[in-house]
């Protein structure tokens, strides 16, 4: 069962400081809920050559996000110019009470043959056994902050030039379970050298004004999505594990079950 839920407050005010100035002020804040029941309590049985029945092996995933960001934007008309500047403050909120792989486990098996013999006969013909144990949550928050400058030049009736210079940052969480015998594990970086300039152009060669050539080009930027960041949160050999076991191997469960609790020495 999924579901979406999106909640979103703005806020704007406009404010005429002069007869050649105006600010621009907005702040919102939005709230998305995207919980990812899982489909049954069962655990996961996948056929080669079949398909897969039982849980879906990525569910349950719940999942909180909450934005907060504060835009100022300043624009000052002179002569033929129109000059706009601003900045932007933008903090995302990430919480994921509950994301574990195979958290209810996963048999395998290589044929369909292999499959009905073991639920008639009961002898262990699959291939492997996972569930994976471990952390199953995160809650962190990104910061992005920006500045951006830009002019509006009339330069003639028929030709009216954009130039402008925008800078970007985005500040990373930092892993608070890193792994010891992992370097770098306890480090995501930042991206903070983002400068993006801006330059564009509107010309109107005919004496009609009917046809209008267009010119723009830019550097621009995108965000890390939170997505990427909860890897180095979960998935960096220690947080998480997936243990996998064949039906030789010691402690392995009886199909149909799964593990009721980790095997001594991992922790949960």
């Amino acid at each position: 069962l999924e579901k979406d839920t999106t909640f979103t407050l703005v806020g704007r005010l406009n404010t005429v400081l002069a007869s050649s100035r105006l600010n621009e002020f907005r702040a919102q804040f939005s709230r998305e809920d995207r919980p990812r029941e899982a489909n049954t309590d069962d655990l996961t049985i996948t056929v080669a050559g079949l398909g897969t029945t039982g849980r879906v092996s990525f569910l349950p995933s719940l999942e909180t996000d909450d934005r907060y960001q504060v835009v100022d934007n300043l624009t000052w008309l002179f002569g033929p110019h129109s000059l706009r500047t601003g900045v932007d403050l933008n903090l995302t909120h990430t919480m994921q009470p509950f994301f574990l792989s195979r958290s209810a486990g996963e048999y395998r098996f290589n044929t369909v043959a292999d499959y009905l013999n073991t639920i008639a006969t009961g002898q262990p013909l699959w291939r492997d056994f996972r569930q994976g144990y471990g952390r199953a949550d995160v809650n962190f928050w990104q910061k992005e902050y920006a500045f951006f400058v830009q002019d509006t030049w009339k330069a003639r009736p028929s030709l009216t030039v954009n130039y402008g210079l925008r800078y970007e940052a985005q500040i990373e969480p930092q892993p608070d379970r890193p792994n010891p015998a992992l370097a770098g594990s306890d480090q995501v970086p930042s991206d903070t050298n983002n400068f993006g300039p801006r330059a564009g152009l509107s010309w109107s060669p005919w004496k009609d004004s009917k046809g209008v050539i267009r010119f723009n080009t830019g550097l621009f930027f995108s965000r890390t999505p939170a997505l990427l960041i909860v890897s180095p949160f979960t998935s960096n050999g220690q947080a998480q594990i997936q243990l996998t076991f064949t039906p030789t191997s010691a402690g392995a469960p009886v199909f149909p079950n799964n593990l009721s609790a980790p095997p001594t020495g991992v922790a949960a």
